[in-house]
């Protein structure tokens, strides 16, 4: 087969590739990571590290007597100076919260949960959004996440998904 106009396919063809360039382009620098920590009783992991923040999360062992076991702990430990956090969530006894830093620096903290040194644990299973912004507007940090904990002292009664303690959502970085 001839082509009549192959100069037309070949501005057809570029102008696809263009096209679908141009879409790839556009939502270059996005990146959407798992935000996942199923921890044991005593154990803490960091979730996803970013240039001036650290997002961590850790399920009590029961040594310290006003906490007990099995209560979620989680947050954003500043690992650089200047950057901003905002959290806002809903706990599971429907009670709003929010936490907030404008001059996050190297070794503060933001809670990621509503109150996460009382000793209840109620206010430790959220739905929530904690946003994360560095220095000079770059990186750019947006998690969706809910967290459930087992409330069993003992340690012996896991949730069903095979953890005591739970945070699960996902990272978007920009």
């Amino acid at each position: 087969m001839k082509l009549r106009h192959p100069r037309l396919a070949v501005a057809l063809a570029v102008g696809v590739v263009g096209l679908f360039t141009f879409g790839a382009v556009s939502s270059a620098g996005a990146a959407t990571f798992p935000m996942k920590a199923f921890l044991e009783t005593g154990q803490s992991t960091t979730m996803f590290n970013v240039q001036g923040a650290s997002f961590r999360a850790r399920c009590t062992s029961g040594s310290n007597p006003s906490l007990g076991a099995n209560v979620l702990i989680a947050r954003i430990v500043g690992t650089a100076s200047n950057g901003i956090t905002k959290v806002n969530g809903v706990d599971e006894d429907e009670v709003a919260y929010n936490h907030d830093n404008d001059d996050f620096d190297t070794g503060e903290v933001t809670d990621l949960l509503n109150d996460s040194t009382s000793g209840d644990g109620f206010e430790h299973e959220v739905g929530a959004q904690a946003d994360y912004m560095g220095s000079g507007g770059s990186p750019i940090v947006n998690a969706n996440y809910s967290t459930e904990q087992s409330n069993d002292n003992e340690g012996d009664t896991p949730l069903p998904v095979g953890a005591n303690c739970a945070v699960w959502g996902a990272f978007e970085t920009f």
